[in-house]
């Protein structure tokens, strides 16, 4: 709505709690009728519930025409007036009205008072939207942090050139990088600045109030219908709850079955340890032949035993090659 009649009682955004929570109540709640068959009737009422969409109302019924299940509620939209579109529409009137004042002989008092009016009005609108448009808006508040930016900005391209001055005249070079490495950090610090500024600058609210929203509200059987529908979630998330946990236990209880189960692998058996003096034997060409161990020797990573054999011969063998009688 751009009407500059409408425009004179304009105001910032509604803030309206109760009206507010009626817009969201009435979306969702028909949202929910539509997904599930459950939620598409009140408690206790025959009928699916209606949600009727009117040139400025919203009206939520129950589905009969009167009674319980008759209307719940009504909200009586709020209005709004456009404001580039008023300031657009108000400015060119003031500015191709002519001074019908200063030509009294070629128009009549009548006339002159008309434009007079006009203007006033025109006037008066402009100057009592602007104030809440810059309020939503926090205009002030954007003005001067871009004035001050800007002055930041300013300054930071000062100490720079200064600095690059003393750059190409220093000969010194760790000076000189002490000096560059100022210059960068006034860059870095100018261009964080200037992000944090556009990622303030929000879009405008260009809507003004024109007329508050109202909610009348007429019977509370959806209210009951909600209680219903938090007591039927409330038991199903327990349910849920439940069988989970019953899985869980479930599964818990077998694993530990399983574990109780499981035989434990038998020990490995021992390797035999040798030393000086132990009996041996071992195969010899197919033929058992003993010995007794002399000495046990390392060689290249192997345990090697020096054997005297039964008829005094001296060889070697590896400790995996021979047994302990």
């Amino acid at each position: 709505m751009s009407d500059k009649e409408d425009c004179n009682s304009c105001s910032v955004v509604t803030q309206n709690k109760e009206y507010i929570e009626a817009i969201e109540l009435y979306y969702n709640e028909r949202l929910n009728s539509q997904l599930k068959d459950k939620f598409s009737r009140c408690a206790d009422c025959k009928e699916k519930k209606q949600f009727i969409d009117k040139q400025g109302q919203l009206i939520y019924s129950c589905g009969s025409k009167s009674g319980k299940c008759g209307v719940q509620m009504t909200i009586d939209l709020a209005k709004y007036c456009y404001y580039p579109e008023m300031k657009k529409d108000a400015t060119r009137i003031l500015n191709s009205l002519m001074d019908l004042s200063q030509f009294k002989d070629l128009f009549l008092q009548k006339e002159i008072d008309k434009q007079s009016a006009t203007k006033q009005k025109n006037e008066k609108v402009l100057k009592k939207c602007k104030e809440p448009f810059s309020k939503q808006n926090n205009i002030k508040e954007r003005e001067n942090r871009i004035k001050k930016t800007h002055r930041d900005r300013i300054q930071g391209k000062k100490d720079q050139n200064i600095l690059l001055s003393k750059i190409r005249e220093e000969e010194d070079d760790d000076k000189k990088h002490t000096l560059m490495k100022e210059y960068i950090q006034i860059n870095q610090r100018l261009k964080e600045e200037y992000e944090e500024l556009i990622t303030s600058n929000k879009p405008l609210n260009q809507f003004l109030v024109v007329e508050e929203g109202k909610v009348t509200k007429h019977e509370s059987t959806y209210k009951e219908m909600k209680k219903k529908e938090k007591k039927e979630e409330k038991k199903e998330k327990k349910e849920k709850k439940e069988k989970k946990e019953k899985k869980e236990e479930k599964k818990e209880k077998k694993d530990k079955k399983e574990v109780e189960e499981e035989p434990e692998p038998a020990p490995a058996p021992e390797e035999p340890k040798f030393k000086k003096g132990d009996q041996v034997e071992w195969q010899e060409k197919g033929k058992q032949t003993t010995g007794t161990i002399d000495k046990i020797v390392t060689k290249d990573g192997k345990e090697i035993a020096e054997i005297t054999t039964s008829d005094g011969k001296d060889i070697t063998k590896a400790l995996s090659h021979i047994k302990i009688l």
